[in-house]
Order: C-alpha cells, then structure tokens, then sequence
C-alpha cells in the first residue's frame, strides 16, 4: 500500500479511536496568528453542495462547514480555471497579472497571498494541483511563495508522467514532490492528496509556527473516475459517477477538518472552502438555477461557493456581491498582515462583523486570442450581466433577483454600445504593462518590473515605441535573448524568437514602430505550436507571418529591457493589435533627439 493511502487509514482509525475516548490531544503551543487551511475545489457548481440554493448532492461535511461559518451567496470567480487561481493568490484581476493572455504563468514580481504569509512568519505549504505555470520553472509553487509542495503542474502528465503524453487520470496518477519529475502513486489522486493534508496538519501541531496549507483538489473535474468505494453507492451513469466524485470529496474535507480537532488546531484554523469555476454542466444541473456554464460568462459560469468557517465567526449568509480577488486581501486581513499595494481585491472583513465594504461597480472578465474572443462585464451599479459569445454576439441578464433566473437577452443598440465601451477601456488599460525605468543607464533606459507580461514569447504580447527611422547612427532596443529592433538609415531589423526579418522604408524624422506577436504554445499537439507576427510602421502593416515554433525557444530569464535613448517612450501591452487598432494604443508619437 503507498505511503500516503496508509497515513489515510491511521488518521481514519484515529478519528473513530478517539470518538470513545474522554479525552483530547493536548492543545498546540500558542500562536499569535491563525493557522489558514485553503481548500480549493475544481469545477464545482453553485448548486452541487447540498446547502447552495438548490442544492441536491449529499455533501455534509461541506454542509456543516457552511452552517457554521459565513456562507457567501453571491460569490463570482472566473469561467475557468487558471485565472481564477492567479486572481485568488494574487488578489488582483487575473488579466492584469497577465493571465489568460500571457499562459507563463504570475510574474515574480507579483507578491502572492503566500509569498505575503511567509514573510509575516508562516509555514506555507502547498497540495494539489497547479495550473499556474507547468513550462517553466520560476512558474511552479515553490517559486511562488510555497515552502513545500506536493501534486501537479498541469493534470495533462498525471496519467503517463509526461505533458508529451497529455492524458489526467485519478486513478494511480503520477505527482510531483516539489521540482522533482513526475513520480507514479498508488491509489486514487483524492486520496493521496486528503493523506498529505491530514500528514501535514499532524507534523504541525507540533509547532508554535503558524502554517498555510493550500489544498487543491482537482474533484469533481473530469475525467469522472471516483474511487470504487463511492462509486458503489451510485448509479452507474455520468451524473452517478460525478456524484459519486462529490461525494468522496466531500469525506476528505471531513477527514481533514477531523485531523485539525484531533490534533487540537481546529480553535486555531480558518477554513476557507471555494471552486475556481462554475461547472459544466455535462453530467448534471449544477449551476441551476442560472443560466450558463464553465467557460462562459454568465452566472453560472462565475458563480460558485465560498465559505469561511472558524470557531470565532459568527454563522451566517452574505448577499453581497465578492469576487475571488477578494479572497487573498480577505485571508491576510484575518491574519492582521497588509495585503500590499499591488492587490486590488478587498478585505471582506468588515462584513464579517456586520459592516460594509466599498462597493465594485463594475467587475471584468475576458480571454483574447486572434482565433477566438469572449468576454463579460458585471455592472453592478446597472444591475446587469454582459456576456459576448465566441460569435461575437452580446447577450445581457439582469442580476435583480425577479429576473435573476431567466435566459439572457439581447440588449438594444445603447445597452450595446455602453457594453462595448466599458470593455474596450478597461482592456485598453489593463493590458497596459506596468514598468519601471531607469533613466540613469549610459545612453539607454533600462524597464524592469512584471517579467512575463514584458517578455515576447508566450501568448499575446506587442510593443510600441517611437524611433528616428533615418539616423545614420544604430538606434536599439533589445532584451538579450529575447529580441532585438535595430533602425538606421531607413533599414529596419528585428530578432524575435524563433524569426528574423528586415525591411527598408523612405521615411525619414520620427515614427512608430509597433510589432505585435502570439505565440501559441500546444501542450496536447506540441508540433502544432505556431506564433504569428506583424510589424507596423505607424498606421501601415509592413510585415505578416505565423511559423512554427519549438520547445528551445521557450527560455526562463527575463533581462531589462533597453531601450536608446534616441528613442521615444517604450510601451507593452498583453495584446494582439491588429491595424485598427494601432493608433488607439499609440501616445504621441515622440522622439527626444528630434526635439533637440
């Protein structure tokens, strides 16, 4: 029997031991702040636990911790699941960390919930699965605040160990202990992970040092493959075997709320319990009664359970509208730590005690790519939901709760246009990349600051920058290893990965110069990699490709960026721009030796 499999059977036997016994374990050495247990669930709907609005699945343990604890009715996440993770440990909105457009993963920069708690002295630990970065190393947990950690990178190498055979399995699957390769266990993934969880909690009982355990299960998320000891007690059918993956879920958050009584931290524990997205929808009505699915953004694509449970709260139901990038400056608040200037989430203390926070007015959500689009709006101050499809056509729900229940409908032309703008102006910005500059570098400027969302390479990313086109002498711009633009003379050369191309114009004085790239990395068909880039001389495309690309280019440092001094002022944005759109990201076109 594997190791963790056994922990799992003493730690049950325990519990049922120490039922019939008059007495408790001795209570851990006091601490000043509380020990957080994060308890992150894949794909569970709004209405899948059997205390959610109609909710019909047999989950006690997750009922329990919801009587007892503050129960968040209107809690919204994200349509899936990677952004929803960068919003919940960065407190920020996930597409200004760069994520969905930018797939590396949470710049190192970013200060993350854990980094934060390690700092103010927790031990913070790591279970599950990832998701935030499965391609390089400076993405994985321990490079992201965690001490330790144990599960996956991605779920596509858990059932050969290899993302070069992407296939997930519970079933005996292959896990990670920290940066070590992929290593096979046996038993049912739920299983190990609930071992770990209940291991890690016995181990700190032992200290003073307050701990951070964040445990990702990947349940109820397909493939639909319940251990056989919960699979038996349903219908052997797809919403049987979801159920059943519930359910078996659902003993492993009472095993572990069974370790921290047993071990006597439960007095001393916040409990959080929330999912990443709403479910699909495939194998039963989960996000009844509304409307949508993972992936879209409606209701039932966002919305999903959130609860808080420690001894010290009082139980009861909030209405009010949280996000989870409220999540992490929530935690820390509860810890008496500063959440730090960079989160833009709130502190949802003050409802905790009966107060009130500041209100979102409008909340945002959206994956570009060239291929496809989505994106949605919540505004709160309008009463209304927004959603784009794929198509490109606009649907609206109204959030009142008499029409909270219907299907959307399609807004009229001013509602549209009112959408529209509102988007494309908090996606102008947020895809703007923060940077530092350093002015002081011999004769060019150096940018620093948000790694990933500065670096070309991953998803989308452009820059734009005004350059003298007919100086004799070289002006460059160039992050070693990365990409180079050189223009002297009226000939202009770049290096980009994977590609390089030069052209020639007539111009002369100040110009901008935009290039704009994707590079599209396929973790299931890797051969199918593909990048495509273009070039633009102030409002005119000059260059259009896609070309293949391969794993060498994939690199893991992220130098300055320089840029001459000769030049103008540097702008990056997580964007693909197409010619349209070149003179709404463009500032004023501005060379500093033409004004000389």
């Amino acid at each position: 029997m594997n190791r963790y499999a056994i922990v799992l059977a003493i730690a049950l036997i325990v519990v049922a031991v120490l039922a019939l016994k008059p007495w408790q374990l001795p209570a851990p050495p006091t601490q000043e702040k509380p020990n957080i247990l994060l308890i992150l669930v894949d794909d569970m709907g709004a209405s899948d636990p059997g205390v959610t609005i109609q909710g019909t699945a047999l989950t006690p343990n997750i009922d329990q911790l919801a009587a007892e604890g503050v129960q968040f009715d209107r809690h919204y996440a994200d349509a899936t699941c990677r952004p929803a993770r960068a919003a919940l440990l960065t407190g920020m909105n996930a597409r200004r960390v760069g994520v969905p457009t930018n797939m590396r993963g949470v710049s190192p920069e970013v200060q993350t919930l854990p980094e934060l708690l390690r700092e103010a002295g927790y031990q913070t630990i790591h279970i599950g699965k990832w998701h935030l970065g499965e391609l390089l190393p400076s993405a994985a947990p321990d490079r992201q605040g965690f001490d330790t950690w144990f599960g996956f990178l991605s779920a596509l190498e858990t059932r050969y160990g290899t993302i070069s055979k992407p296939a997930s399995t519970y079933e005996s699957p292959y896990l990670r202990t920290g940066p070590d390769t992929p290593v096979q266990f046996s038993g049912h993934m739920t299983d190990l992970f609930t071992a770990r969880a209940v291991d890690t909690i016995t181990d700190m009982s032992s200290t003073a040092k307050p701990w951070f355990i964040n445990l990702w299960f990947f349940a109820p998320h397909s493939p639909l493959q319940p251990a056989a000891r919960f699979a038996k007690r349903f219908p052997d059918s797809e919403e049987g075997r979801y159920l059943a993956l519930l359910a078996q879920l659902d003993a492993s958050i009472g095993a572990v709320i069974d370790a921290l009584e047993q071990t006597g931290q439960r007095s001393n524990t916040l409990v959080v319990l929330a999912s990443d997205n709403g479910a699909t929808a495939r194998h039963r009505d989960s996000n009844k009664p509304f409307a949508g699915k993972k992936e879209q953004y409606l209701e039932g694509g966002l919305r999903t359970p959130f609860i808080l449970n420690h001894p010290s709260l009082t139980p009861m139901h909030i209405t009010d509208p949280v996000f989870i990038s409220d999540v992490a400056p929530t935690l820390l608040g509860y810890a008496g730590i500063s959440p730090g200037e960079s989160m833009q989430g709130r502190n949802l203390g003050p409802l905790l005690r009966g107060g009130n926070v500041e209100d979102v007015r409008a909340y945002f959500w959206d994956v570009q790519t060239p291929y496809y689009a989505r994106w949605g709006m919540m505004n709160l101050a309008e009463g209304r939901l927004v959603y784009m499809h794929e198509g490109g056509a606009l649907v609206q729900h109204w959030l009142e709760e008499q029409q909270r229940f219907s299907p959307p409908v399609s807004p009229d032309n001013a509602e549209l246009e009112s959408a529209k703008t509102s988007y494309e102006q908090w996606r102008n910005a947020i895809r703007q990349v923060p940077l530092i500059v350093d002015n002081q570098s011999g004769s060019y400027r150096a940018y620093s600051g948000d790694s990933y969302r500065r670096t070309p390479g991953y998803g989308m990313w452009s820059m734009q920058v005004p350059l003298p086109v007919s100086n004799a002498e070289p002006v460059r711009i160039y992050q070693a290893g990365h990409f180079e633009l050189r223009v002297a003379s009226g000939l202009i050369e770049a290096e980009m990965p994977g590609r390089e191309f030069s052209f020639t114009t007539d111009r002369t004085g100040c110009h901008l110069i935009t290039l704009s790239t994707v590079y599209d990395w396929r973790l299931r068909k890797p051969e199918k990699s593909r990048a495509i880039l273009r070039v633009y001389l102030d409002d005119e495309q000059v260059h259009d490709e896609d070309f293949s690309i391969s794993a060498d280019l994939r690199l893991d440092d992220y130098p300055p960026t320089y840029v001459d001094h000769d030049a103008g002022e540097l702008r990056i944005y997580n964007d693909f721009i197409d010619t349209r759109q070149v003179s709404r990201y463009a500032a004023n076109v501005d060379c500093p030796a033409a004004e000389n």
